[in-house]
């Protein structure tokens, strides 16, 4: 994943984080709003008690305590942590085990060009018989 699309990701959650904090805080000054009528305007309490305003009451109460869907549960996001460990010890060790084979690999290359070198020299080239065999 490249940092452009790691920064994209960042900025969509923030926005969508923020949105939800939006959304819960009109609900909280709804429902502030409610509770303030029931119990400081007992005139009104008649109009209020209706069943379609206290269902309204309830949605409004119940909504910001309920998880958006998106949103793991602590259980969910507990076992994502432990899951994300886990791939991280598991890369940890494949890369431990990599590191020997990569000197391993660039040994050979260097041995096979060294062999390559010497197959491609004549070391009798050098030397002029000198009448003596």
């Amino acid at each position: 994943m490249t940092i452009s699309a790691i920064h994209d990701r960042v900025d969509k959650e923030t926005t969508e984080r923020r949105k939800e904090l939006e959304k819960a805080h009109v609900n909280h000054v709804n429902l502030k709003g409610t509770l303030f009528l029931l119990y400081r305007a007992p005139c009104l309490v008649n109009q209020i008690c209706r069943p379609a305003v206290l269902a309204r009451v309830l949605d409004a109460a119940c909504s910001p305590s309920t998880r958006p869907p998106g949103v793991p549960s602590a259980k969910q996001h507990s076992k994502n942590l432990n899951l994300d460990a886990a791939r991280i010890s598991l890369a940890k060790v494949l890369n431990d085990a990599d590191s020997p084979v990569t000197s391993k690999q660039a040994e050979l290359t260097r041995l096979k060009e060294e062999l390559r070198e010497l197959e491609e020299s004549d070391p009798a080239a050098g030397y002029e018989p000198d009448g003596r065999a």
